[in-house]
């Protein structure tokens, strides 16, 4: 039991790399070897860059015998990121996957489906730990001044340790997730606001990461007393590491503990969050709910993209992350109003001319997270095989594709008209000017909007299984960023020359007129054309 059902992990774990998701066949030759070059490529980057952090380290802590501090340091980031890396996978390969229905209604244990998929998720969380820790050895090994059999055969041993730890908390992580989506309706949105959380946790600690790996080089042996005396299992481990044996025996036994632990509590809840539905309220029938509300078709086309987009956290997180970063862009300015206006005055003291393009540079700011919202990019893609019953509905598929371009348009508009106002008082701009510098970021929302409908509807990719392929791995998005991209370049080059001779505000308006010519073009294509294609899908 526990062999087939291992070989079929390990055949779909492989299958994430060996075939191609867009169209679920196995990859060519030659692409797969081109996959495995670029695999190699960004994992081996993300290795040199770990082999600096561990220089660093070693520089200043070997030479003085603190062979643990540099193992204790490395060991944590080598935890943070499995833990970083692995986290979004535990709860989907646990409990998510589409065939636990099948297996449970085999003679098979909810146990051992639950051992071969905690296999599957230790072997993606070792990945990401080894990219740091593998590296860290390497340079240990090279630093050090006297090599020892405990000194290379230990920090292997750690390499597959501290997978398991990442294994552990990425579980317990899973776990807590799977008990809070049991209890509420909006999984979708737990999931992006989890989602969220620990992209803020990533670039909080990544910001301050240098200057936190500084501090802990030039005061190392300060560091190592607080952590003896605060944090004991951290020295353990870096001990263990560093060739101890009673250490490694500590620490091995206590992973064990963690390890059984954590397999005997999911265990004991596998089948009823596997098969949970959720609560749900009971309601009684009312007279009023007897009678079903009108809607017109742009109203009710527009509330199915709404519900189409909150049912998916894929789609909301890589397509509005955008949303939240304007938002935050404006706020931060806001708060950092007083340095802003003091740097900025710093360089108009020192080039004077920069001063007739201030009003410019709140576009280019908008303009450019703006780019990244590509609501409509993707979203022909995303009807993929229930495409047939808008197909099939008596509605124009012009009204589809328009009921796309509002909720772009809708979605963008308020976090864009806060964030642009937010800015201009941080930087003091005129308002005046501030008004006209508008009219280019309202024409770019309808420009972006368009874009994106238009690039999917030339090359839609209606089969897949997995909507990352639509939102992640779709060309359309690529190229509709890429071009939004440039459009701020331009508009940027813009200013910059047309400046020396006309006033910023004619600027704007000229800039605008141009984005709303392009895009009655696209619309008018969108609109016949496209609609034509769409409805023949």
């Amino acid at each position: 039991m526990y062999k087939a059902l291992l070989k079929k992990q390990m055949l779909e774990f492989a299958s994430m790399w060996l075939k191609d998701r867009k169209t679920g066949k196995m990859r060519s030759g030659s692409a797969l070897t081109g996959f495995i070059v670029l695999l190699i490529l960004v994992f081996g980057f993300l290795a040199f860059a770990f082999v600096g952090i561990g220089e660093l380290l070693a520089h200043s802590f070997l030479p003085v015998g603190l062979d643990w501090l540099y193992f204790a340091m490395m060991g944590l980031i080598a935890l943070v990121l499995g833990v970083f890396g692995d986290v979004f996978n535990s709860f989907a390969s646990l409990y998510l996957a589409k065939d636990n229905e099948l297996l449970l209604s085999l003679p098979v244990t909810p146990s051992a489906i639950l051992f071969v998929r905690m296999i599957s998720v230790y072997l993606m969380g070792f990945i990401y730990e080894a990219v740091v820790f593998l590296p860290a050895s390497v340079v240990y090994w090279i630093e050090t001044d006297v090599i020892t059999l405990p000194k290379v055969l230990f920090p292997l041993i750690f390499l597959f340790l501290i997978g398991i730890v990442v294994l552990v908390l990425t579980c317990v992580l899973g776990y807590g997730v799977a008990q809070i989506s049991k209890r509420i309706k909006g999984k979708t949105f737990v999931t992006v606001l989890a989602s969220l959380g620990f992209i803020a946790i990533y670039y909080f600690f990544y910001f301050r990461f240098n200057a936190f790996l500084q501090n802990i080089a030039s005061n190392g042996d300060i560091v190592g007393q607080k952590i003896k005396g605060r944090a004991y299992p951290v020295y353990v481990f870096g001990m263990a590491c560093a060739g101890d044996v009673k250490s490694l025996l500590i620490v091995l036994a206590a992973v064990i503990l963690l390890l059984a632990i954590t397999y005997f509590v999911l265990s004991k809840t596998f089948i009823g969050i596997t098969t949970a539905s959720g609560k749900t309220k009971k309601a009684g029938l009312k007279e009023k709910d007897l009678t079903a509300r009108a809607s017109s078709i742009p109203a009710a086309l527009l509330q199915r993209e709404f519900k189409h987009l909150a049912s998916s956290a894929t789609y909301m997180m890589n397509c509005g992350l955008g949303l939240i970063i304007l938002l935050a862009l404006g706020v931060a300015a806001l708060i950092k109003a007083d340095y802003i206006r003091e740097v900025l005055g710093t360089i108009l003291e020192q080039m004077p001319a920069i001063s007739r393009l201030t009003a410019g540079v709140p576009v280019l700011l908008v303009g450019l997270v703006l780019s990244m919202n590509q609501f409509t990019a993707p979203s022909i893609s995303l009807e993929g095989k229930n495409l047939w019953i808008l197909q099939s509905l008596p509605v124009n598929a012009a009204d589809v594709l328009r009921a796309k371009e509002r909720m772009h348009l809708l979605l963008n508009i308020l976090p864009a008209i806060i964030g642009f106002v937010l800015i201009n008082i941080a930087l003091g701009t005129n308002a005046a000017e501030a008004a006209a510098a508008f009219l280019p970021v309202a024409a770019f929302m309808v420009f972006t909007a368009n874009l994106g409908l238009l690039l999917d509807l030339r090359n839609p990719n209606l089969v897949w299984t997995n909507e990352n392929v639509p939102v992640k791995q779709n060309t359309s998005v690529l190229f509709a960023m890429l071009f939004s991209f440039l459009a701020n370049v331009l508009f940027g080059a813009a200013c910059w020359f047309g400046t020396m001779i006309l006033p910023l505000w004619s600027i704007c308006l000229m800039f605008a007129a141009l984005l709303c010519g392009i895009t009655l073009a696209m619309r008018k294509n969108i609109f016949t054309k496209g609609a034509e294609k769409f409805a023949s899908l």
